[in-house]
Formats: C-alpha cells, structure tokens, sequence
C-alpha cells in the first residue's frame, strides 16, 4: 500500500541513514513536500497514521533531516531549523509526537557530524561534534547530558577527522558497552580505537599504518559500516606492500588480529580497489573481445595505479600490451564492436580512442580528444559507438562521429543530440538520446526527436531496450504515466504503450542501476525469437517476470513465482539459445537459477544448488555457446564457475581454484573462440585472469602483470 506521494530523502543503503524505527514499531523517517519542504515524518504503517512529524523549518524551506539513529527508546537526528544560526545543524531526539522531539542541547558553538557517525551503546549515545577549541571529536550523551569525551589531537585539529575514503565521514560502531571508531592523535595516522565514554576508557587498538601515515580503510566502510556479531568487528585495510587485508577486534589489544592477506597482488579483471585515489577505486573496467583476442586492462603498480591494455590471442595465450598514448582510463571501459575492440588512453592533454584486432600490428587511433580524459563522450552502457549499416556510429557532448574502423574512415560533424547517453540500432533507423528519445538515418543531419503525435511530450528517460523482430522495446515514463514497457518502429505514430501494468504515475518497472564494478547495468527486458520477458511489479504480485509477443493483447504476467505481494525480483536476464535464463527466489528453493522459453509452461527450476530454502545467489549469468556460465556458492565448495544447459543433470561445477568451501568467486566471464577468460582468486596470487578451454576445461593461471613477464601461463592442468 502507497502511504504517502512526498518524496523520500537519503538512501536506505546507507547506515542509519534513512529512517529508524521506535520500539513501538512506528517508522521514523524524512520525506518533502511542496508547501513544508524536507522535514521528519513517522509513520505507523497506516495511512492514517502517517504524518509530519515536526516542521523544524517553518514554510517551503528544508531542514534536511538524517542520519537516524535508536537509542534508549528515543531516534536521534540531526536537522537545521529555524532557531539555529544560518545554515548549521543540530542533534534533534524524538519518541514519535511532536512535543517530544526537541533539540539536544549542546555547548555553545559545537555541530554534530551527520548519520556516519552515529553509534548507540549500553553507556550511551555517541556522536562526532565539532569544537571550535578542541575540534572534531567524539562525544557522548548519557544521564549527565552531552560531553566531549577526549581531545584525542589536542588543540583545534580533529582527532574525527573527515576522510574522503569514507564518504567524508568516519565510522563509529557499536561493539557492546563501548564504540570502535577511527581516529588520529596527531602522532599516529588514522587508526582504528575503542572508547567506554570516559577519557580514560579511550586507547588505540591498531598500528595498521606505522607513523604518521594514515590507515586506508575499505570506501564503503563509512557508508555501511563494519560487519559486528556484537561481540567482534570485523574489517579491511590496504597499503601498498602487503595489499588487502582482513582483521578482527572485540575492542581489546589482545582481541585485535589480522585475520587473513587477501590480495598481495593488483588485479587482472577484478575490480582491486587498490588505489588510494577515490576516482580509481572501481579497479580496471575493461573487457573486450576480438574475433581472435581478448583485450582487457591491468594495474602494473599498486601505488601509482599504473593502467594499462593488454591482449590475449586465444589459440596460443601470446599475451602482449597494446598501444596507449599513456595509462588506460578505466571510466569509459572496453567495448566490443564488429570484431574490434575499443579503448581510450591519456597522455595528460590528450585523449584518444583506439581501435584493435588484438594485435599491435591491428590497433589503430581513430580520434583524438581534447583534454586529459574524454570527458565528453558518451557513458553508453555497453560502448562508444554501435553498428549501423556497414560501420559505426557515436558521439561525445558536441561531436556525431561515423566510422569504418580506421582513422581515414573516420568523420566528425556536430551533433544536434546534446549530452547523449544511449543509441540503438533499429534496421536503417538509429534511435539515440539521453532524456528522451531521438530517430536518425545515421547521421546528424537527420536526427529528430520523436514525439507522441499533437503533443510536444517527450519518452522520458528510456531504458531497457530489448529488440524483438522489427521494432525495439523500452521501459520509459510517458503521459503521466510511470516506467512501463513501450515498443517503436522508430517512428512517432509507431510508438505505442504495450501495457499498463501498474495504473497511475508509479509504474511498474523501476529505473536500471549500473553494476559499478563493470559499468553495464543488467537487463530487464530480454527477447527471444517470438517473445520477450521483462521483470514488472503490478503492485499485487510483487517484482515478478512478465512476458509479451510484442502486442498489448499478448502482455502478461508470466508466472509468480513467490506467490503474494512478497517479490521473487528475478534479475540477471540472459538469453542462451531458445530460453532466458534468470536468478530469483522461491519460498521452497531460496535465490536460485531458473530459466523460461517466454511461457508459463516453459518456466522452471534449473537446480536447486543449495537444497531447501537457502541460497546459491547465482551471478554473472554468460552465454557461453548453447550453454550458460556463471558463478554460485555452495557449502562444499564455496563460489566457483558452474555451467548449465538448463537441466540438472546439465547443471555442474567446473572450478574448485580455491579448494574446499573457500570461494575462489570468478566473475567477469568473456568467451573467444573456444575459450573462456574470467577473474579469480585462488587464494595464493589474489585476483588474476584465468582460462578454461572448452572441451578440456583445463585449468590454466596466468601471473605476472606487475613484473612485465608474459613470456609463459604457470599452472597448467587438465
């Protein structure tokens, strides 16, 4: 049931940052309206019960409430409101009524930190604040009112600091009677320590990084915070000698140990996180496939986080690097287009994209661009450019560039299609856009934008795109509706609603979030031959897997797997041969891999790796021939690479490279030939690039990136 039509503030994803819930099970929340703007509201799951909690900040303006947080019955928060001088912010409690939920007070000039920093303990409420003589310290709130528990950097400077790696904030996490945060007392480097809420009670727990230097945690840490049982934290670090690594504390000396070295090496595929720099943290994004290559990119140097192309011919498994005008620029990936491979590299004030077969010899620039990145390309999902007619075409911010493959084939006019994000090829017809969606024969000159016939409405926001037969299928907002399945011939008058699966403005679909560590997002909508099928919740069953022939008439729910309201949320949509492969859960079966031929009859269990309802989680659905490679966990043998022809008999493991329950977790599958390539750990050289050679499947680790050395493959076995 919908409660309200204000729109939430924060992210649920971040820690204590969206809402919390009183002990009587009444939400805690902000949301806006046009006439009060964002203010807390609490809710009791009824829509009668929902309401405006406080208007801190009197008429349309904000008090921006968040990171909301229980303690001893009360959520705290922190808000702006009238009262306070400017823009600053308070500490604000409540027990759920209006006249209960009043300012903290704190000393004059002290400002709470936001939700990060947030932690509730059996000795009282802790909190980072910021002094203008002591300045940003932890603070605590127990019966004797709010005080700063120690100048751990004495002086003005900030033992709490802010840190980028955090999300400009550091954690603060429970851990029984005490709290573990990170902090620095001037001498030592950002580390991790314990306090009970007394000055004495505070002392450091780690040396992680010896000296001055600070400690590099994990990005996320801040966000999420640490994984605690209650009575132990456990989290990561990095440096640069000894790579990731995984510790332990219950908040003593003694009790704070490192657990395991996880990565002592830069990473192949797999995004490392190495780097110290937050724009690199997502790790090498590049994969491409050649008819006869696989062109991926490789940290060389942890420290510096020196990129660069490399090539692998799958016949001989001859490795070699490819040419760059300086490191490879992992934002913009590696594409795959009509044989070729696709990549940018920087030399400072120049950016280029090249075209390769996977051969020195074969890789060619085709166009140079201004600047250090090319930061006015397009952030296509899947590449720079698409084919069209016999070569490609794509854009940047000001260019509509065409090409055969070669530099010489290669021209650049002005594009009418500003800030575009998206083109799909359509027979003749090129349809590109950002916002909404434009036609075009292939060229800038006569590209227009489509729109609903009378009416100058746009197709807001398309995704999704799905080709089925001769027209093109999309999820897009449209007509005061919300995101719904449409389909187009490329023309205005041949674009028309499939189905309205959810009425009103809320829609159905929701709007594709892109895999970070790969920048592609994961399709919803997938074709077969004659049908497609597509994830939609019609507000009664749940995220479920609908089906359609590409007409209205022909547009159905296709089964409920999780029967009720309660979603199976399928995700992962690949097609392999004449079915669409999917991952989704089952009350009987939990998140396992099912697969469906576009009918209710044709949607079944693959196999239920993990009996009864606990989960496999299947990930990195890849076509591979007529089979299916992913990964998925089980007790016995941790996460490995598994394949399926969608029987399961046809359903079987194919690696064990981190032996026993251990998980080896492969991902970023690319097939060559007869060959697959994908990232591992096999727990001794960290994340590298492995391959398996069908039908063999034998084994074989390839090492060495970081020395240059790509004479041989080590661990060859059948």
């Amino acid at each position: 049931m919908k409660l309200l039509d204000q729109g939430f503030v924060g992210s649920s994803l971040l820690k204590g940052f969206s809402f919390a819930l009183l002990p009587d099970g009444r939400l805690v929340f902000p949301a806006s309206d046009p006439d009060h703007g964002d203010e807390p509201w609490i809710s009791d799951g009824t829509l009668a019960g929902t309401q405006r909690l406080a208007d801190l900040m009197p008429g349309p303006e904000d008090s921006s409430p968040g990171g909301f947080a229980i303690h001893d019955g009360q959520v705290f928060f922190h808000a702006s409101a009238s009262a306070r001088p400017g823009d600053s912010i308070g500490l604000w409690s409540t027990t759920g009524t209006e006249a209960s939920t009043v300012e903290v007070p704190l000393p004059a000039g002290v400002l709470p930190g936001y939700g990060f920093n947030y932690a509730s303990a059996s000795s009282g409420f802790f909190f980072a604040a910021e002094d203008p003589l002591a300045g940003r310290e932890l603070w605590v709130l127990d019966a004797g009112g709010a005080r700063r528990i120690v100048d751990l950097w004495p002086g003005p400077d900030w033992g709490v600091p802010l840190v980028w790696t955090f999300y400009f904030d550091t954690p603060v996490q429970t851990l029984s009677d005490r709290v573990v945060f990170a902090g620095s007392d001037g001498t030592q480097g950002l580390e991790l320590w314990v306090t009970d809420g007394t000055e004495g009670g505070t002392t450091r727990l780690t040396d992680l990084a010896p000296g001055s230097e600070p400690t590099y945690l994990t990005p996320y840490s801040g966000a999420a915070g640490w994984p605690s049982t209650g009575q132990a934290i456990v989290f990561r670090d990095w440096n640069p000698t000894e790579g990731y690594r995984l510790h332990r504390t219950d908040g003593t000396l003694d009790g704070t140990v490192t657990l395991r070295m996880l990565d002592t090496q830069t990473s192949s595929l797999y995004p490392a996180e190495a780097s110290t720099a937050f724009s690199d943290w997502l790790g090498p994004n590049c994969r491409a496939t050649t008819a006869t290559h696989f062109v991926f990119a490789a940290d060389v140097d942890l420290v510096s986080s020196d990129r660069r192309v490399y090539s692998v011919e799958a016949a001989s498994l001859a490795v070699e690097e490819l040419p760059s005008l300086g490191p490879y620029y992992s934002s913009y990936g590696c594409s795959s287009v009509a044989g070729h491979g696709l990549y940018f590299s920087t030399d400072g004030d120049l950016g280029t994209l090249h075209a390769t077969d996977g051969t020195t010899a074969g890789t060619e620039s085709l166009l140079d661009t201004p600047g250090p990145f090319p930061s006015g390309w397009s952030s296509n999902r899947r590449s720079p450019f698409v084919r069209h007619g016999d070569g490609w075409v794509g854009f940047n911010s000001q260019d509509w560039i065409r090409t055969d493959g070669t530099s010489l084939g290669t021209t650049v006019e002005p594009t009418p299609v500003s800030g575009a994000t998206w083109f799909e090829s359509l027979g003749t017809t090129l349809l590109v856009g950002e916002l909404e969606i434009w036609r075009s024969d292939g060229d800038a000159a006569s590209a227009a934008p489509i729109r609903e016939a009378g009416t100058d409405e746009p197709w807001s926001e398309p995704e999704d795109f799905a080709r089925l037969g001769d027209r093109l299928l999309f999820t897009a907002e449209h007509g005061g509706l919300g995101r719904e399945l449409w389909s187009t011939d490329g023309t205005s008058g041949g674009t028309s609603l499939l189905a309205d699966v959810r009425p009103g403005p809320e829609g159905s679909s929701s709007r594709f979030y892109t895999d970070l560590f790969d920048g592609e997002p994961e399709p919803h909508v997938v074709a077969l031959d004659s049908r497609a099928v597509y994830a939609a919740d019609d507000g009664v069953h749940g995220l479920e897997l609908w089906s359609t022939d590409g007409t209205p008439g022909g547009t159905a729910l296709l089964v409920d797997l999780y029967l009720g309201a309660y979603p199976s949320s399928p995700r992962e949509l690949r097609r392999v041969g004449d079915q669409v492969f999917f991952v989704a859960e089952h009350p009987l079966y939990g998140r396992e891999l099912f697969a469906t031929d576009g009918t209710p009859e044709g949607t079944h269990l693959v196999r239920d790796l993990v009996p009864g309802a606990e989960n496999s989680v299947p990930q990195a659905l890849t076509a591979y021939k007529s089979l299916l490679l992913f990964s998925a966990w089980t007790p016995q043998f941790g996460r490995e690479a598994w394949r399926s022809d969608g029987t399961p008999e046809g359903t079987v493991r194919i690696t064990d490279l981190a032996p026993g329950p251990e998980s080896s977790s492969p991902d970023r599958f690319a097939v060559v030939r007869d060959r697959l390539f994908f990232a591992g750990n096999d727990l001794v050289h960290g994340f590298e690039l492995f391959t398996l050679v069908d039908p063999v499947l034998a084994e074989i680790f390839r090492d060495g990136f970081e020395s240059g050395e790509f004479g041989e493959w080590s661990g060859a076995t059948p």
